[in-house]
């Protein structure tokens, strides 16, 4: 197998991953959200822990599942921008591959991007709406979602081509 069938198999890999992973951050900011929203009295069983709990125990169990899914989301965007340098090298390959039907690689800024912002909004509201004061671990919260949010979007802000609109789709537009 050739090098380059490798990067391919890979970069296709990673963007599954990616594609995966941001549905992830997604929902788990949508649950930290309802979770703020629910009664106080309920109690609810999170997945993976078989037992109930309060609201704010889950809710801050879904908080750091966000984080720590949208840290993976950023290293394997990450990982899918490394890739893509190494299949440059191929340009008939690689504009095939640019095109590759996932959120990393929409010719739309607003789509790469949206996951990221959303989901970075959805948890900063329901952290930190309706709170009587501002401790230490709001200030460890802060500090974790913009370090993560703000390196997925810088990673997603450029189409894995390089750019930010891929000339292709500004020379369609033109011409329309």
């Amino acid at each position: 197998m050739e090098a380059v069938e490798v990067h391919l198999h890979n970069y296709r890999l990673a963007l599954d991953q990616a594609q995966n992973l941001l549905v992830l951050a997604f929902g788990s900011g949508v649950g930290v959200l309802l979770l703020r929203l629910a009664s106080p009295a309920t109690k609810v069983t999170v997945p993976g822990t078989f037992v109930e709990v309060d609201l704010e125990t889950a809710r801050l169990l879904v908080l750091g599942f966000h984080i720590v899914v949208a840290a993976l989301a950023t290293y394997i965007v990450e990982t899918c921008r490394r890739l893509a340098y190494f299949i440059e090298s191929r340009p008939e390959i690689a504009k095939a591959m640019y095109d590759y039907p996932s959120m990393p690689c929409s010719p739309w800024l607003g789509v790469r991007v949206s996951v990221p912002v959303f989901s970075l909004g959805f948890v900063a509201w329901a952290q930190f709406s309706g709170s009587a004061g501002f401790g230490l671990g709001d200030s460890v919260v802060i500090v974790l979602l913009l370090s993560v949010h703000g390196t997925l979007i810088s990673y997603l802000w450029r189409h894995p081509n390089g750019e930010v609109i891929p000339r292709r789709l500004l020379k369609s537009k033109i011409e329309n």
